[in-house]
């Protein structure tokens, strides 16, 4: 709705005032990030992206804003650099690429993870889901 994430609760709802009120926090964080990088939501998915999808053998880059978390895909190169920099000294590698969910805390940690779950050994490109609240990732997996 006017490109915005919106809570619907169901009349019967079961939801404490707590989880309305984290659900309502996520939701806010979200549409901050839409509006300050002019990123549209998809009415029929409900994705909003930011970047033009840049696809490559070895992955492309890109993040896709969900109501209560970012999907961001890295092609090999970009996880290398991030997992370098993430052992080196905490920083991102990749410049601004993170401001919109977070910074370099978000890419430290993304790049922190992906060090642990992958080693060294990058074959292609990765997506990760990074959550806003909890400032973590819940999910990956190769491109």
């Amino acid at each position: 709705m006017n490109n915005q994430y919106v809570l619907n609760l169901p009349n019967d709802n079961n939801f404490s005032n707590e989880e309305i009120e984290q659900a309502t926090n996520l939701i806010s964080e979200a549409n901050k990030i839409v509006f300050l990088n002019n990123a549209v939501i998809d009415t029929q998915t409900k994705v909003a992206s930011m970047y033009p999808i840049q696809t490559r053998s070895y992955g492309k880059n890109d993040i896709q804003i969900h109501w209560n978390y970012a999907r961001i895909y890295l092609d090999k190169g970009q996880a290398k650099a991030l997992m370098a920099a993430a052992i080196s000294d905490g920083s991102t590698a990749l410049g601004g690429f993170f401001g919109n969910v977070g910074g370099a805390a978000a890419g430290a940690a993304i790049g922190a993870y992906l060090s642990s779950v992958v080693g060294s050994d990058v074959k292609s490109g990765v997506w990760l889901d990074f959550n806003y609240f909890s400032k973590s990732v819940n999910n990956w997996g190769w491109q």
